[in-house]
């Protein structure tokens, strides 16, 4: 019997202005990190599920309404800044270089700290299948390419899930997940300890 329930699809009766607000958050994303790199880089190596993590991600984006589309408004999940700027940190720290080998298990890296079961299931889908996360990356976001990449990463999703736990994700929310753990992969120096 399955005990868990993995969705990969968008949420029902999302519309193509779903599509254009993941698109723009991903643009500001860039935008940030173009200002910002370094509060940026704090941020994703600070604890997601502390306080002051939250109170950091909310200052970074007020610091940063410069990147928001004139007439636009800004209104986001913290997962979803955190995937956008985690995407653009690997722009930049993987130009150039094969992002599927920087994802491949490294030993003489200090292992990545599991702070969830998302994590967990991130970390042991990217291990298993670096080339096919690193091909979900390389698409635009809420495109038919990245479509495809998901249904391509399901089954070791599913199978990196711990059994019992039930799970809903929506496509620009599992992307931001697995640009969390790519991300924190290639940033994490050699021998670091967390």
């Amino acid at each position: 019997m399955i005990a868990y329930l993995l969705v990969f699809a968008a949420a029902a009766g999302s519309t193509g202005n779903d599509a254009v607000s993941v698109r723009i958050m991903h643009d500001y994303g860039r935008c940030v990190v173009a200002r910002d790199q370094r509060r940026a880089r704090e941020l994703l190596a600070m604890d997601y599920r502390t306080d002051a993590y939250s109170k950091a991600l909310l200052r970074l984006a007020d610091r940063n309404k410069g990147c928001i589309p004139p007439a636009g408004q800004l209104r986001f999940h913290p997962v979803l800044f955190a995937g956008a700027l985690a995407e653009a940190l690997l722009e930049r720290d993987a130009r150039g270089s094969n992002l599927a080998q920087l994802l491949a298990v490294d030993p003489a890296k200090a292992a990545i700290p599991i702070r969830s079961d998302l994590d967990a299931m991130a970390l042991c889908t990217i291990a298993r299948t670096p080339a096919n996360s690193a091909q979900l990356l390389a698409t635009k976001p809420m495109s038919k390419d990245e479509s495809i990449a998901i249904r391509a990463l399901a089954p070791v999703l599913t199978d990196c899930l711990r059994k019992d736990l039930k799970v809903t994700f929506n496509r620009p929310a599992l992307r931001s997940v697995m640009a969390l753990t790519a991300w924190r992969i290639v940033a994490k120096p050699r021998g670091a300890a967390e």
